[in-house]
């Protein structure tokens, strides 16, 4: 199959996750305290930090283990394309964290130029 209409379901997995572990990470993150791991001394940062890689590191997790439990049958989906599930999921969290990185290096960058 062609590496274009791969991308296209690789993306499509990788949307469906995004909302739950959006929400999960927002959730943990402001009930996390990251004072005795201050990476940052400005708040907002900090709560940015627990937020990103709250939502690595627990939301994608969860969501994975949602689809594994109420939504299995999806996986045929990627399957038929020739897509498994390792790929699926190694490819969603290496965006993950790429996003993350890109997330924290741009706040990080329009933090320091406005303030």
């Amino acid at each position: 199959m062609e590496l274009k209409v791969k991308l296209k379901f690789y993306f499509t997995f990788l949307k469906s996750t995004l909302l739950m572990s959006i929400g999960i990470g927002l959730a943990l993150s402001f009930i996390s305290t990251t004072s005795h791991e201050s990476l940052s001394t400005v708040p907002f940062l900090r709560l940015l930090i627990s937020f990103l890689r709250s939502w690595c590191l627990f939301g994608l997790p969860f969501t994975l283990l949602y689809k594994e439990l109420a939504r299995k049958n999806e996986y045929y989906f990627y399957q038929n394309a020739g897509i498994s599930k390792v790929n699926l999921i190694a490819f969603t969290f290496m965006l993950y964290i790429l996003f993350s990185v890109l997330i924290y290096i741009l706040s990080y960058i329009a933090w320091n130029i406005i303030f």
